[in-house]
């Protein structure tokens, strides 16, 4: 029995503030960008002054980055996955768990964090030019890709396959070429499609740490944007960006299909590590645990580090406690209330859309459009939302900024929320609803006694991730920000390109804060998605 009699008017109500939103913030300015970059002329009335060299070699740059940060994903991660998911010891879900942690951080957090470290370490890596730090960087954020992608199939294979290959004459080398690679190598090629599509927009690491000497797409458009003025330059670059990743977007969801790379079998078994792989372990674990402590300690301790030695300084001038704080504390505040009216936002259009997709088949199109915002940048977010909706808005003040603000960071959070959301409703067993309206409850009764008590868990999970999300989200933002309604991430970069040791060390108190916020977000509706399980 139908859990609402008119399915279909039920389904269009529900579908009608997802599909608003989405026209009005997303549709519309990307149609906008399109029309900038091909058909209107730009502000000055001028032809863009980007080059199809420029493009090219901005485009040749991100699709080598990307290759790059990939290659070193996946050298550090295969190794860690098989130490933390092949191998069964004591605190190896610990160390998962703590491994993983880094990709929920906001990308300015990392950044700023390898651009401590390249600063503490360039004389001997010689990174003035920042390719190194960018491309480890990029690893940082993506090792957990791999070990969310490789590591269950690595842990749901049977180990007797191999120890059947063993007796049988296999050498260990042989045994993992024909049986273990076979088994993974599509999980493996689906991690590294998910991490060189996140390498490819990976714009507030390559802006920050590669500054104006290195352009990739997104770092482009925004040198065409605030240092040429030229926005049909940008959008351009930005419709090139979109193509790109669209590309990209469709050979991740081809090799991602059901049934690619799963690995199932009845009983799975992961031997216990030994002592004569404890070794092996430790060797292969270093890299990583390398790679994401180092960082964030350094990044830690120049929050903490002042002329003369250890201070709180910078914590006071970022909370407004010291003279020279100026709007610094101001941007915090602001982060925090823009994050929950984004995730707010977000949450509403996420569930309505999947509430339309599961009361109506026809409406399942809906859910489809919210994953939109995430096949493209949130550079060509931000340009789109410039082009087409700063003018009007901004003549409401600062009220039409924080708009396009929350509307930024909601777009980008949005897919996130519906990924979280989608699978457990579906999950729910309609004849639940059904025993319950057969009993007489009326379907307000039955959502709020049936749905809504299976949907708590996922609910908070999915609140936490947008929060999340949008409170560190840099792409749209650092377009649409104005000087006096910074976020936290666009105030962060503004001290960045202030001289002094005393800003450098207030923009890493800055991100020592985000990282907080952020990881604060998710521990909590991790903690209250796990009590009400």
């Amino acid at each position: 029995m139908p859990l609402f009699a008119r399915r279909g008017i039920v389904a269009a109500a529900a579908a009608a503030v997802p599909v608003v939103f989405l026209g009005a913030f997303f549709a519309w300015p990307l149609f906008a960008t399109v029309r900038r970059a091909f058909f209107a002329p730009s502000l000055a009335g001028q032809d863009a002054t980007v080059s199809v060299r420029a493009v090219l070699q901005a485009a040749g740059t991100t699709l080598g980055l990307a290759g790059a940060g990939t290659a070193l994903t996946l050298a550090i991660g295969l190794p860690a996955a098989w130490a933390l998911y092949r191998r069964r010891w004591r605190g190896s879900r610990l160390l998962a768990a703590a491994l993983t942690a880094p990709f929920v951080l906001p990308t300015m957090v990392v950044a700023l964090a390898f651009l401590t470290l390249q600063r503490d370490l360039a004389p001997a890596l010689g990174a003035r030019h920042g390719l190194p730090a960018i491309i480890a960087a990029l690893a940082f954020f993506n090792v957990a890709v791999v070990l969310r992608t490789v590591g269950p199939a690595l842990e749901g294979m049977d180990e007797r396959l191999v120890a059947a290959a063993r007796t049988l004459g296999a050498s260990r080398a042989a045994a993992a070429r024909r049986v273990v690679w076979p088994a993974v190598r599509r999980s493996v090629a689906g991690a590294a499609a998910i991490t060189f599509l996140f390498c490819s927009t990976s714009f507030a690491i390559v802006l920050v740490l590669g500054g104006t000497r290195i352009r990739t797409l997104e770092t482009a458009a925004y040198l065409e944007l605030t240092s040429f003025l030229d926005l049909r330059g940008a959008a351009i670059i930005a419709i090139v960006q979109a193509c790109l990743i669209a590309s990209v977007a469709a050979g991740v969801g081809w090799l991602s299909r059901p049934g690619r790379y799963a690995v199932t079998q009845a009983a799975p078994l992961r031997p216990s590590a030994g002592r004569s792989d404890a070794a092996a372990i430790a060797l292969a674990l270093a890299p990583a645990l390398v790679l994401t402590l180092v960082p964030l300690g350094t990044l830690v301790a120049r929050s903490l580090r002042g002329q003369h030695g250890p201070t709180l300084d910078a914590y006071r001038t970022l909370f407004g406690l010291s003279e020279a704080a100026g709007s610094i504390a101001g941007s915090v505040a602001a982060s925090l209330w823009i994050a929950v009216a984004a995730a707010s936002l977000a949450l509403l259009v996420g569930v309505l859309a999947v509430a339309a997709a599961a009361v109506h088949p026809g409406a399942r199109w809906v859910r489809a459009l919210t994953v939109g915002p995430l096949a493209v940048s949130s550079v060509v977010v931000g340009v789109g939302l410039l082009v087409a909706l700063a003018v009007p808005l901004r003549s409401w003040g600062a009220p039409g900024t924080y708009v396009l603000l929350i509307a930024a960071q909601a777009l980008v959070a949005t897919p996130l929320v519906v990924r979280v959301l989608s699978p457990v409703l579906e999950g729910i067993d309609p004849r639940q609803a059904a025993a319950a309206a057969t009993l007489g409850a009326s379907p307000t009764r039955t959502v709020v006694r049936v749905v809504l008590p299976r949907m708590r868990a996922a609910l908070a999970s999915a609140a936490g991730l947008a929060f999340a999300v949008a409170v560190g989200e840099f792409g749209a933002s650092v377009f649409l920000a104005r000087p006096g309604t910074p976020t936290l991430p666009t105030a962060i970069m503004r001290l960045l390109s202030r001289p002094g040791a005393e800003n450098v060390a207030t923009a890493s108190a800055g991100a020592v804060v985000l990282a907080v916020i952020a990881g604060g977000a998710m521990m909590l509706a991790e903690g209250s998605r796990r009590q009400r399980r």
